[in-house]
């Protein structure tokens, strides 16, 4: 087998979410994982959740390039493509 799932953690799923807009609360701009994590540690838990189990990442285990799905991860090193 020439792939391997990769482990994501909470504090990837934070700086995913982090990615996009900040939210502005009584004139502070915060980031939105930051802020999530920080007020409801349980809502946002049940998130990362759902993101790393609808959002796999498989890497190659000869190059560790990342890839959406098992098969390009299998067929990354493969002689011949």
């Amino acid at each position: 087998m020439n792939a391997e799932l990769k482990e994501r953690t909470e504090d990837d799923y934070e700086a995913y979410l982090n990615e996009g807009d900040t939210v502005n609360v009584l004139g502070c701009d915060y980031n939105v994982g930051t802020l999530l994590r920080d007020i409801d540690p349980v809502r946002f838990s049940c998130g990362y959740s759902d993101w790393e189990s609808e959002n796999p990442v498989w890497m190659c285990s000869e190059c560790d390039d990342e890839h959406d799905s098992e098969s390009e991860a299998e067929d990354c090193c493969e002689e011949g493509l």
